[in-house]
């Protein structure tokens, strides 16, 4: 057998992590006849043979106690065929997700550690507001006033620097961290210096978006070359848009009798000496004294000297 049909023959859909870089993908359960019930929920497949997948049937509250490290709890396991799975969409899997991620904040609300730290915080109040407090609603607290902070600074740097920019500039951390991270992690739980973890964070990275955008947009022929020119591609374009001076905006003149609002553009007089005649006529005819129709810009003007 070539290697191709090696692959075929263990993994005929590429459902198995060994095909999908170490990361197995999200797959939803169809066209189960026998037991309908399971048609829609969610999994992932662990091996293959004998024609069918083992795989793994996860909830939201299974894959967030996993991913606590709690091996109290395992899923359900069940041999299917592979036309009775089909990869979930970007939107179920950003679904489960976030499902995950919100039974995972639980979890955590409910452990020791986030029980120790609402005491302390706590600990930090009067005495009459700590007696209607709990340490989970101290936690909420907290993260409620760091929340409300955070978008405090971010309106303030908005109207200082501009909403865009400031939104580039945290899509671009977001971005960085999140394809850096993984050799960060492993860099200092391994005790390697910095320098190290960079360069490999550095060798890492078009690999790492390269994944990124097959599991963004379902793509899987993407090189290893298109994904480095689209990092670059980005970069560039994140940071000519970070060093662009803003434009500053007109200032606006009250609102009119119609209600609208008028750019601040200031006055320009403009006279021709035809308009100045007719003026000085005007006043002689009337019997006005010199310059009375004449404006005001005019009769000031310093006399120039020969």
């Amino acid at each position: 057998l070539t290697p191709s049909c090696q692959t075929m023959s263990v993994d005929p859909s590429h459902f198995l992590a060994t095909s999908n870089g170490g990361k197995p993908p999200l797959l939803k359960l169809h066209n189960i006849s026998a037991r309908p019930e399971l048609n829609g929920q969610l999994g992932q497949a662990v091996s293959f043979a004998a024609g069918r997948y083992v795989v793994a049937v996860l909830t939201a509250e299974i894959a967030a106690t996993m991913a606590g490290g709690n091996n109290a709890v395992e899923p359900s396991y069940l041999k299917l065929k592979p036309e009775s799975l089909v990869e979930a969409t970007n939107f179920e899997q950003l679904k489960f997700g976030a499902a995950v991620a919100f039974h995972h904040a639980q979890l955590y609300i409910d452990s020791a550690a986030c029980q120790e730290r609402g005491s302390y915080i706590m600990s930090l109040l009067p005495q009459p507001l700590q007696a209607k407090l709990t340490p989970q609603k101290a936690i909420l607290g907290a993260v409620i006033v760091v929340l409300l902070n955070i978008m405090l600074v971010f309106k303030l740097l908005s109207g200082w620097i501009g909403f865009t920019k400031i939104f580039v500039f945290l899509s671009l951390i977001a971005l960085v961290s999140t394809i850096t991270s993984p050799d960060w992690i492993e860099g200092v739980k391994a005790g390697k210096p910095l320098r190290l973890i960079a360069k490999s964070a550095a060798i890492n990275s078009p690999t790492r978006f390269k994944q990124i955008l097959i599991e963004l947009t379902g793509y899987r022929n993407i090189s290893d070359r298109m994904a480095l020119g689209l990092m670059f591609a980005m970069l560039l374009w994140s940071g000519k848009i970070l060093i662009t001076p803003s434009a500053r905006p007109a200032r606006l003149q009250p609102p009119t009798p119609n209600g609208s609002m008028q750019p601040r553009v200031p006055r320009i007089p403009q006279y021709d000496l035809e308009n100045i005649y007719k003026m000085g006529w005007d006043d002689a005819k009337a019997g006005n004294d010199f310059g009375t129709s004449l404006p005001e810009e005019i009769l000031k003007a310093d006399p120039v000297e020969d």
